[in-house]
């Protein structure tokens, strides 16, 4: 028997989500009418009820609960006798600070009882025990609940099913419709499919970064003034970040994900093809272009002008300061009275026209066709040199050979990773039965529950460096197989980029001129331009 007849009680409710209604979690209204149920049962006076909804008795820290520190401070008042709960997990579902709560509650004299007439205590040895393992048990359910709601999202990926969100969290490209399919419960779900008039822009937003080297900023203020400010999810157009965010997401080459905080690691679907709006080989190697980006530090793509091939790319090679195109705007008067407007284009540094910037040893202005036409038989020179240097058959051999090590190395890492995870699973299962056995049948403990603690550690450790190492070689396999390709088609992809460039239109030339200068010094008596050809990023562009 609890004899409880005539303590003073409070009581305590929690769902983890609002709409909590399952068989195993009563919602709040069940809750009460247990609790009131057991209070009048064994003759409590029930003098304040605390309701905490949407609260995870798992992952929100107990400093975080308002309910519980003012329960505790009633606690010191002396305001109660005995706390009553639903079950010991409305309390919490950990099994490090739920413990630390009640062995709290005794001391200040609180009992700690639940509506099945169980009794939470920290009294003695046993007691503490029996509490640890009630709290571990609890843990354990939520880990098993939190990876069952995951390992059902996973399902959805892997079946190229939406995992829900609302239209709202759908990326730009896609919509939402109705085709009948319905989940496990039978609930009617909305399928994804690709929107056609927003994926053209998507498709433009990618040709813009890959083949004109356009940044997030540059390619928002294409689309807003170029009539696709209203197709933007925002009414006020489009923004870097947006594109940004576009510009990385899996999404458009045909992969559903998710970040499972569980797992800690990202979840990848199977390829949906029927949702690829960007090529995968694109995709993949316009990263490559924006990550260049990056580590550049600022935008090195060709900029709008209608009057020089190299606007955005050209600097000053006394101060290092980046030349803008200016022009210089002249008329004069023919005989017969006519007058003729003319305008000539320059490269003009900012040093000469900016108050309070260094002074410049170099000229103001650079004409821009001079500029040009130096750059260009830099570029066809170069391209020449390269045509000239042959893919050798031996640097491709090295190539594979390294690739062949890489590999093995992979198969021996996975192969020792699935070890460690048998062994840490092993560890985990052990560290409760060690703990027991420490306090009640001492002949039994073999290793103690420290040593098995530290152990565990040390897995966990190694296993995130097999794991680290294991991306790192993806990579590296990955980097490899384009270096192949691309020695085997380098003189192919130089002949192609020479005749498409005497072919192109002005803005095309632009666009292939990105593929091989990366900048261009002006001096007084000298052009110096910076030339690589970028064969990866020139072989899928549709230029």
């Amino acid at each position: 028997m609890l004899d409880l007849i005539n303590k003073k009680a409070i009581a305590l409710y929690r769902v983890s989500t609002e709409k909590q209604t399952s068989k195993e979690d009563k919602d709040i209204p069940a809750q009460k009418e247990l609790v009131h149920e057991f209070v009048n049962k064994n003759q409590l006076i029930l003098i304040k009820e605390f309701t905490e909804g949407g609260i995870s008795g798992y992952k929100t820290k107990m400093k975080d609960r308002d309910a519980l520190i003012a329960i505790k401070k009633m606690a010191v008042n002396k305001e109660f006798e005995v706390l009553i709960v639903y079950k010991s997990d409305r309390i919490g579902r950990t099994s490090d600070e739920s413990p630390m709560v009640i062995k709290y509650l005794n001391d200040q004299g609180i009992r700690v009882v639940t509506c099945s007439g169980e009794e939470i205590k920290t009294h003695t040895q046993v007691d503490k025990l029996m509490t640890y393992l009630t709290f571990w048990q609890n843990e354990s359910e939520s880990v098993k609940l939190s990876e069952r709601a995951t390992d059902y999202q996973i399902l959805q990926l892997k079946n190229g099913q939406y995992r829900g969100g609302g239209k709202k969290t759908i990326p730009f490209g896609y919509r939402l419709v109705n085709k009948g399919s319905v989940n496990f419960k039978g609930k009617n779900i909305l399928d994804f499919e690709i929107d056609p008039e927003e994926a053209e822009i998507v498709k433009l937003i990618y040709r813009l970064s890959f083949e004109n080297n356009m940044g997030g900023r540059s390619i928002a203020s294409y689309l807003n003034t170029h009539g696709y400010k209203d197709k933007a999810k925002s009414d006020n157009g489009w923004i870097y970040s947006t594109i940004n965010y576009m510009l990385n997401n899996i999404m458009y080459k045909g992969y559903f994900h998710m970040y499972s905080e569980l797992y800690e690691k990202e979840i990848i679907s199977p390829l949906q093809e029927h949702l690829i709006i960007i090529p995968e080989d694109v995709w993949n190697k316009n990263q490559e272009v924006v990550k260049n980006r990056i580590n550049i530090g600022e935008f090195r793509g060709i900029t709008k002008s209608d009057h020089s091939l190299f606007s955005g790319l050209v600097y000053c090679g006394h101060c290092g300061e980046k030349m803008t195109v200016w022009a210089n705007h002249k008329k004069y008067n023919r005989k017969n009275g006519y007058e003729v407007k003319f305008a000539t284009y320059r490269y003009r540094c900012p040093s000469s026209v900016v108050k309070g910037r260094h002074d410049c040893e170099g000229q103001s202005t650079y004409g821009c066709n001079k500029v040009d036409q130096l750059v260009e038989n830099d570029v066809f020179l170069y391209l020449c040199e390269e045509t000239k240097n042959e893919s050798s058959e031996s640097t491709i051999q090295k190539y594979k050979s390294e690739y062949n090590r890489l590999t093995a190395e992979k198969n021996n890492n996975n192969k020792e990773l699935k070890d460690l995870n048998k062994k840490i699973e092993v560890l985990k299962e052990e560290i409760p039965n060690t703990i027991y056995c420490e306090l009640y049948d001492k002949d039994k403990v073999k290793f103690s529950s420290i040593m098995l603690k530290e152990s565990l550690e040390s897995l966990q450790k190694k296993k995130q460096y097999i794991e680290n190492r294991l991306q790192i070689l993806d990579k590296q396999i990955d980097d490899l197989n384009k270096m192949v390709d691309t020695e085997s088609n380098k003189n192919d992809l130089t002949d192609n980029w020479t005749l498409k460039y005497n072919n192109a239109a002005f803005e095309d030339k632009k666009a292939l001129l990105s593929f091989v200068v990366q900048r261009v010094y002006v001096f007084r008596n000298k052009v110096k331009p910076v030339l690589n050809i970028d064969f990866e990023r020139f072989s899928s562009s549709n230029l």
